[in-house]
């Protein structure tokens, strides 16, 4: 998603699926799998997931409901539904609200692990501002600069101001992820298309014929904890 506007935005995306007989199934935000705040230009990834009902993963209804950092409980299709189409819908409101961006990622490399790709870097703080919670999002592609998935991982330590600090994660691997088949919408609050989003751009780093993916791009979002 890009923000083509000349003033910053704080961005919405959604996602709805639909059956075969064009009754809703279920609909998410993207919630923490994108940049909400947009420069103009700024582009951002987004994902969206499609989870049930937590308590419904509860076998006995008098357990106590326990957070666990990590969980997923992820959308099933009922038996007696068919998956007909999905809707993706952009909106935007100007903002002037978390828009620092001195924290950037540099010294990039990945490897070859048995759990997959594991992406490395250095995190720099060039700002007066506290990162509190460090956020990165991978955004991964085909040859032709279509994504293929997008990955985000926060970080657990903070990054004080005129500091550096080392991060590594591992990608999800390409054999894990699958595509269906189904039509698409896609709308947003913008007259035309979004310019400059054809991959591959400047920003890629090329990845490995073998690891299933073509590039990738790092976005670093943060929060300082400051109230504006």
């Amino acid at each position: 998603v890009m923000n083509i506007d000349v003033d910053p935005a704080d961005v919405t995306v959604s996602a709805s699926i639909y059956d075969d007989k064009e009754q809703l199934l279920t609909g998410y935000n993207a919630g923490a799998g994108m940049i909400h705040k947009l420069f103009p230009l700024e582009i951002t990834p987004f994902r969206v997931d499609f989870e049930g009902v937590a308590g419904l993963a509860l076998k006995d209804d008098k357990q106590p409901v326990v957070f666990v950092p990590g969980s997923t409980w992820d959308y099933t299709l009922p038996t007696d539904k068919k998956l007909g189409r999905y809707a993706v819908f952009a909106k935007a409101v100007v903002t002037q609200r978390d828009l620092d961006r001195q924290v950037g990622a540099q010294a990039l490399t990945v490897k070859t692990t048995d759990a997959g790709l594991n992406l490395q870097g250095v995190l720099v703080n060039a700002g007066l501002k506290e990162a509190v919670i460090p956020h990165l999002l991978v955004t991964l592609y085909d040859e032709q600069g279509r994504v293929l998935w997008v990955d985000h991982f926060f970080i657990s330590n903070a990054l004080r101001p005129q500091r550096t600090m080392n991060f590594s994660v591992i990608l999800t691997p390409r054999r894990t992820i699958g595509f269906i088949d189904v039509k698409g919408d896609n709308f947003s609050n913008a007259p035309v298309n979004a310019p400059g989003l054809a991959g591959p751009r400047q920003d890629f780093l090329a990845l490995p014929i073998s690891s299933g993916y073509r590039y990738l791009r790092v976005s670093v979002n943060y929060f300082t904890g400051a109230s504006n």
